[in-house]
């Protein structure tokens, strides 16, 4: 996408991190013909926060891009400090001024996530509702925080590796598990390409249907080769997306 002087920041952020959101789903996918689920759980994890960010930035962008980006200078601001404990100097005087202006970041993951369930199912046909496990502040129980556990090094992340139940006890690469990291990355992108479509004419929803329906199909036809899959790929995220024949 070309982008000129008179349109918005907010335009070019928001065409990155869609194009990051795509760039993670080439990325998990990539890691299913080996069966990297926990590696692959990680990634869904990643992208479910940038779907998140997103969809909660493009309810009020005029706002809350500025706080996007307040929280992006904090962050770097944080780190120069932190730098300068090994004297190594990460910002320009210049740049440090500028940081230092950050005012208000963006809420904390959950919050944005009770956010996106109170305003986009109106917005969007076919989401799930709050309080459905399958509604975002219900991913963020079963895709964050689990994700969260396998990403921070907690023991019970191991557990896939130890086996215990047999003598003496080994550890080992375990069985591939679930397959619903795999078959949530379509939808999720789907998700926010459809929040795009609210606010960018160069977005076709048309498409966006068309592109989860294949990326569901060909998640549903690897479960079918797999001995070991124990979820259906076809979730109820995907009903949010109907087919674009119907």
């Amino acid at each position: 996408m070309r982008f000129y002087r008179g349109e918005p920041w907010w335009f070019r952020y928001a065409a990155a991190a869609l194009l990051r959101m795509c760039d993670t789903v080439e990325s998990l996918m990539l890691l299913l013909p080996r069966r990297k689920d926990l590696d692959a759980l990680i990634l869904l994890r990643a992208l479910y926060e940038q779907v998140v960010v997103f969809a909660w930035a493009a309810i009020d962008p005029p706002r809350r891009y500025v706080r996007w980006a307040d929280q992006g200078n904090r962050q770097v601001l944080a780190m120069h400090s932190e730098w300068l404990h090994y004297g190594q100097v990460l910002l320009s005087p210049d740049e440090l001024a500028f940081c230092e202006k950050a005012k208000e970041g963006i809420p904390s993951v959950e919050v944005m996530a009770r956010e996106f369930d109170a305003y986009w199912p109106s917005e969007i046909p076919g989401l799930q509702i709050p309080k459905h496990f399958f509604s975002f502040h219900g991913l963020y129980q079963s895709v964050y925080r689990v994700g969260s556990n396998r990403t921070h090094g907690s023991m019970t992340a191991l557990e896939a590796y130890v086996m215990a139940d047999q003598y003496p006890a080994s550890v080992a690469q375990g069985k591939p598990g679930s397959m619903l990291s795999y078959s949530l990355g379509a939808p999720l992108l789907g998700i926010a390409l459809s929040i795009g479509v609210r606010h960018f004419r160069w977005i076709d929803e048309t498409k966006v249907h068309r592109f989860v329906d294949r990326a569901t199909a060909e998640t549903v036809r690897r479960r079918q080769v797999s001995a070991t899959t124990v979820v259906d790929a076809e979730s109820p995220l995907c009903s949010a997306f109907p087919s674009a024949n119907r």
